[in-house]
């Protein structure tokens, strides 16, 4: 059980440091850049990963990486104190995620 846990602890750290790339990346491209909504798709595919490697639902309103992305405008502070209540504020104005509105 033990190893199992282990596993599950460096998968999630894993992905935490493919995030830490992908924000990299994402900080090297122009706001406007096409290869940002790619970044965008897989930023939310490694959030699902994660819930699953800790064991939780998947549930994109219970993603918190998404309104830390660079480029976006959405308000962290109010995604963050409305965390996982009633979904995400977006920003129309967003680069990233103002086509979801």
């Amino acid at each position: 059980m033990k190893n199992l846990k282990d596993a599950k602890t460096e998968r999630v750290k894993w992905l935490h440091c493919i995030k830490n790339e992908l924000f990299n990346l994402m900080k090297s491209e122009k706001p406007d850049s096409p290869a940002l909504q790619w970044c965008v798709e897989m930023l939310q595919d490694l959030e699902f990963d994660a819930q699953e490697a800790m064991g939780f639902k998947k549930d994109s309103d219970l993603h918190s990486w998404w309104h830390m992305s660079p480029h976006c405008t959405c308000c962290s502070e109010i995604n963050e104190k409305h965390f996982g209540k009633f979904g995400k504020i977006i920003n129309k104005g967003c680069p990233l995620h103002g086509h979801m509105i």
